[in-house]
């Protein structure tokens, strides 16, 4: 059986290798089919090469038998680097993109004008309402770096695309600006980074690095929390880049005064420049999405099928486009045009109906009498774990049991903001399916609410 469809056997890998395996090898590789039911993995370097051939070759092997099909794996070395490629040597190491050439020992690669290294751009960037300012942000940004919104701050619950949107202003820098230094990378890889530069004495080299860049971009920039040294590191580059005129982004899953143990330097100089949240999408902007990315498949797949998709994944776009990947991989398997019926057949949908007769006040007043704390300090910026504990399970209630939105429910606590809402409503969601103490107190609150 012939099998093209890449992106489903990348999924069906994913989930027999685990997403970390999986993101540390395989997201930014190449894989192409270079003949019938054969492909080839291109990797940047004979460490990578051997690392995939020794580890996965088998596992892809398993995926393509699951999937019924038989493919002839090939597994080939570039003659450049991609991102984010893990290496114990140093010529693997993630590189910052630049074109001009460098006298410092720790050399940025160097990137050909006709390939970005940057997965994400512009022009496949779904604008709604939910994200229009921060897309406008970034457009003024890619335009004018280092001058119009320095530091730009984007914030958001996970999986609402500030990482496109990150590599989007990167990848239009790079293409404007070729000869500039640039570097895309985690806050936990800029931790690794330091550790390892402490550890072997190259600290000089670490700070060269990044204090010369042109435009430096750090995602997840709440992992600094309780990190003293990287935050003391952090705070003397950025107070480098900034002086220089060099832009500066970043990126969290909240509003910089909401992340605990971050330093208030740090937090006054978050917010100097510019800051802008992206919220869950909206219906018609989901369609959108969907349609978008089903457009650069061979699939047929129907406006109500995609409307339906749109209904039952709200929360965020990387479950939107997880449940298109499994209609289109059901597609692969059905010689005629996949219909609603069956998709139906194998979605639970995940939409809640509210119950809308119960309030965030008679929640509120019910967590309160609960742990014997007070409305006020419930509705605080106290950060005593007391305190804390019940207002997330306060906050994950008023969204689980009424019809009030996050910015809505935000303003029942004292003005937070929708996503300080939205980070404690994932954070009891994960936690009440893995800790059964905390599930037995939930569901004993439930029952008291509901009367």
């Amino acid at each position: 059986m012939t099998f093209n469809n890449i992106e489903t056997l990348k999924e069906a890998l994913k989930d027999l290798i685990g997403k970390k395996s999986y993101e540390t090898w395989f997201q930014s590789l190449d894989i192409e089919m270079t003949e019938q039911d054969s492909w080839t993995i291109w990797t940047p370097n004979l460490f990578y090469k051997q690392r995939v051939e020794q580890q996965f070759k088998i596992p892809i092997k398993e995926v393509s038998k699951a999937l019924s099909c038989e493919i002839d794996i090939h597994v080939n070395q570039k003659n450049h680097l991609s991102k984010n490629v893990p290496s114990k040597t140093e010529e693997a190491s993630e590189q910052p993109f630049q074109k001009k050439k460098t006298t410092s020992t720790d050399e940025p690669q160097s990137v050909s004008s006709s390939k970005s290294l940057f997965k994400y751009s512009f022009d496949n960037f779904i604008v709604g309402p939910n994200n229009q300012l921060a897309h406008a942000i970034a457009l003024a940004v890619s335009t004018n770096p280092g001058q119009t919104y320095n530091p730009f701050f984007l914030y958001s619950p996970v999986g609402l695309g500030k990482t496109h949107i990150m590599q989007a202003i990167a990848m239009s820098i790079q293409k404007h600006n070729p000869e500039y230094k640039i570097k895309y990378l985690s806050t936990e890889q800029f931790t690794n980074e330091l550790i390892a530069s402490i550890q072997n004495k190259t600290i000089e080299q670490f700070r060269t690095k990044y204090r010369t860049m042109d435009v430096l971009l750090l995602d997840d920039i709440q992992f600094l929390e309780g990190k003293e040294r990287t935050q003391e590191e952090f705070f003397h580059t950025f107070n480098q880049l900034y002086n220089e005129n060099k832009q500066i982004i970043l990126s969290s899953d909240r509003s910089p005064t909401d992340i605990p143990r971050l330093e208030d330097r740090l937090i006054s100089r978050f917010e100097w420049g510019i800051k802008a949240d992206i919220e869950a999408p909206d219906f018609e902007t989901r369609v959108a999405i969907l349609q978008k990315k089903s457009e650069n498949t061979q699939a047929r797949i129907s406006p109500d099928i995609l409307q339906y998709i749109a209904s039952n994944f709200t929360s965020n776009i990387r479950e939107l486009e997880g449940a298109l990947l499994k209609v289109l991989a059901l597609s692969q398997f059905q010689s005629t045009e996949i219909s609603l019926d069956t998709v139906q057949q194998h979605f639970q949908p995940q939409k809640k109906a509210p119950t809308v007769h119960l309030t965030p006040d008679r929640i509120q007043n019910i967590i309160c009498e609960h742990f014997n704390i007070s409305i006020e300090d419930l509705n605080s910026s106290k950060r005593k774990r007391m305190i804390v504990i019940p207002r997330q399970i306060a906050m994950y209630l008023c969204r689980e049991l009424t019809a009030y939105s996050f910015p809505e429910i935000g303003a029942f606590f004292g003005g937070k903001d929708h996503t300080t809402i939205m980070h404690a409503h994932e954070k009891l969601k994960k936690s009440y399916q893995t800790d059964q103490e905390l599930k037995i107190t939930i569901d004993k609150l439930i029952e008291k609410i509901r009367g």
